[in-house]
């Protein structure tokens, strides 16, 4: 009895997801506007540019901003903690 109970709701949140999916993507399939200009192509190094430089940099740009605080107190990369020598443990020694 539970496993069919699980089954239905289980099917009807799919069921949902899918109709919703369906009906939310149903004005991508519409004419373009006349309004509109032409299309204009775009090429492998703007795409390349759009979809994987410009995150990378942000990214980067975000790092560096996060870490620059630490590494201007001289922290370095270790966020004020000693980086243990080989061989070393470096499990924290446990709270009192």
């Amino acid at each position: 009895m539970m496993r069919s109970r699980f089954a239905a709701s289980a099917a009807a949140v799919s069921a949902t997801a899918v109709g919703l999916t369906l009906a939310m993507a149903t004005p991508a399939l519409a004419a373009r506007p006349e309004g509109w200009g032409k299309e204009t192509h775009v090429s492998a190094w703007e795409w390349v540019l759009v979809i994987l430089a410009i995150p990378i940099a942000l990214g980067a740009v975000i790092t560096l901003l996060v870490m620059l605080p630490g590494l201007l107190k001289g922290e370095g990369f270790t966020g004020g903690q000693p980086v243990p020598a080989e061989g070393m443990s470096s499990e924290r020694p446990a709270a009192h």
